[in-house]
């Protein structure tokens, strides 16, 4: 309890010292490369490249690469199947060429973890924004989802608070 008190005090204070006047803190968000990757790709989608943009956003992916050629979800992680797709398909749409070591690296991990077939929901949907995975092999649940309520065993509550604002827009796209 007392090492308890400690980490509380000490906490309170860091936060207390590094507040703002008007009651914000300021530091550096840090996310897995997928925001990158999905942020190139849907420049790529809406036709709005930025060459420059591009490039810096291609050597962030890469700096974030692990040895075995995948990327993880968050720093040190192991490598992910479904961050690695995204990221490798990013540098392939950011002018990257499927030859390069680096990419042939991604390339047998994602091989090595089954590849597209094991990626998650959100990874198959970008592919099949680009025409590299058949919308036909997405699930394809009932719009009609979003009225269960969550006190039965299944619904849209039981995704996280991040995914839901995706996934009830999707319902309705996928049904479609």
């Amino acid at each position: 309890v007392e090492n308890l008190e400690i980490a509380i005090t000490r906490c309170r204070e860091f936060f207390r010292q590094n507040q703002y006047s008007d009651g914000y803190w300021w530091g550096e968000l840090e996310s897995n490369p997928t925001m990158e990757a999905e942020y190139l790709l849907l420049t790529h989608f809406l036709g709005r490249p930025d060459a420059e943009r591009w490039r810096k956003i291609c050597n962030q992916i890469l700096q974030k690469q692990g040895d075995d050629g995948s990327w993880g979800q968050y720093y040190q992680a192991p490598g992910d199947l479904s961050t690695s797709i995204e990221c490798y398909f990013a540098l392939k749409m950011g002018g990257h060429s499927r030859d390069a070591e680096y990419m042939a690296k991604a390339r047998g991990f994602i091989l090595s973890r089954g590849g597209i077939p094991n990626a998650r929901i959100f990874t198959k949907i970008w592919l099949a924004l680009f025409g590299q995975w058949d919308w036909k092999g997405l699930p394809n649940l009932p719009p009609e989802l979003i009225l269960v309520p969550p006190s039965l065993p299944f619904s849209v509550y039981d995704f996280a608070g991040w995914a839901r604002p995706t996934i009830v827009p999707m319902l309705v796209i996928l049904s479609r």
